[in-house]
Parts: structure tokens; C-alpha cells; sequence
């Protein structure tokens, strides 16, 4: 009895082997892309691909201050969790539509390791953006492909990405423009919906 037993364990334990490993899964791979490699938010990711409870009992805190609390606590998905961990770990900036660019300006130079600031237009950038009237939505919902703004991150190698986090704020992240492809290839696979300028 003891040998049907482990035969039917070790079946069971298989086939649950089966199943597609987070490094292959696609929301995996664009955490991977999206953060460039980085470990803490790749770990939320397998955390939340492994295991929606244990995932809800790690960020128990920080999902109740978004809503998610019973009987809601099941209703957050995978991309409030890149959006929270690419915010937590300084890559990604949440702002309101009426933001002044200028703050978004720094705020985005700082998500880029001050990369931004290296290019040839910046300093110009900073100046227009202290005089103007107009808020951050202005320049991104104008879609205006000689945007100083965006000729400024292209230059440096960098693309601007808004997740759509279901809100009326932007979530603003900069990826190498290298790798703009696989992020939208793999967002699709992921389904989660992406700005790019």
C-alpha cells in the first residue's frame, strides 16, 4: 500500500513540475525587460506568480492603503504589482495629469540615474518647463514627435512608458529604446496596457 502511495506522490508531484516556471512566464520576462534585471522588483513578481496569498500577506499594508481589503483583497492584479514595485524601487514615478513638468522633468531625471540630464537640451528643457503654464499633460497627450521632451530621453537612449494603472495620474518609467519592442511585445502577452510618445 505504501508503494501506491508514493507512486501516486510522486506523480502528483510531477506533473505539478509541469507547470510553465516564472523566469518563462511573460509577465516575468517583461519585469525582467521593464526593470532591466532588477532582483527586488523580479522578486515581487515571482512572489505574485507563485502565490497571490502569499503575496497579499508580505503587502498586506500597501494593498489596504490602495483599497484592496475584504471583501476586495482578491481584486488586485499583475499590474498593480509591477506598478507598485518599479515605484518602490525608484523606476518608475506616479504623477497627476496636472503635475508641472518641471517637477516631472526631475522626478524623471532621478528614475534614470540622472541620464536625462545629459542631454544636449536639458538645461533648455528645465527653463521652458519653469515658465510654462501648462501641466505634464499637456506635453505627453499632445503626441507632438518634436517634443523637446521626448527628442531629450531619445537622445539619451531612453524611452518614456506610462502604464495604465486604471487611474487618472501617469505612471512614468524610462526603458532603453532598444528594448521598446520586446516591452510592448511582451505587455500585450501580459495584458497590460502601455503609453509610449
Amino acid at each position: 500500500m505504501k508503494v501506491i502511495y508514493l507512486a501516486i506522490f510522486t506523480i502528483f508531484t510531477l506533473s505539478c513540475g509541469q507547470q510553465e516556471p516564472n523566469n518563462e512566464h511573460p509577465q516575468f520576462i517583461f519585469a525582467q525587460i521593464i526593470s532591466d534585471n532588477t532582483p527586488n522588483v523580479l522578486s515581487d513578481v515571482s512572489l505574485f506568480l507563485s502565490s497571490k496569498n502569499a503575496y497579499k500577506q508580505q503587502y498586506k499594508d500597501n494593498l489596504e492603503y490602495h483599497g484592496y481589503e475584504a471583501p476586495f483583497d482578491n481584486e488586485f492584479d499583475f499590474t498593480f504589482v509591477i506598478v507598485e514595485s518599479l515605484k518602490a524601487n525608484g523606476l518608475a514615478i506616479d504623477v497627476d495629469w496636472r503635475e508641472a513638468p518641471r517637477l516631472v522633468l526631475d522626478s524623471l531625471n532621478r528614475t534614470s540615474n540622472n541620464r536625462l540630464s545629459v542631454c544636449a537640451s536639458f538645461e533648455q528643457l528645465k527653463n521652458d518647463f519653469a515658465k510654462t503654464g501648462n501641466n505634464i499633460s499637456f506635453y505627453l497627450e499632445s503626441k507632438d514627435p518634436q517634443s523637446l521632451l521626448l527628442q531629450c530621453s531619445k537622445s539619451v537612449g531612453l524611452e518614456i512608458i506610462g502604464i495604465d494603472n486604471g487611474s487618472d495620474s501617469y505612471v512614468l518609467t524610462l526603458a532603453s529604446v532598444k528594448s521598446l519592442s520586446k516591452i510592448l511585445e511582451y505587455s500585450k502577452k501580459s495584458e497590460i496596457k502601455l503609453n509610449t510618445w
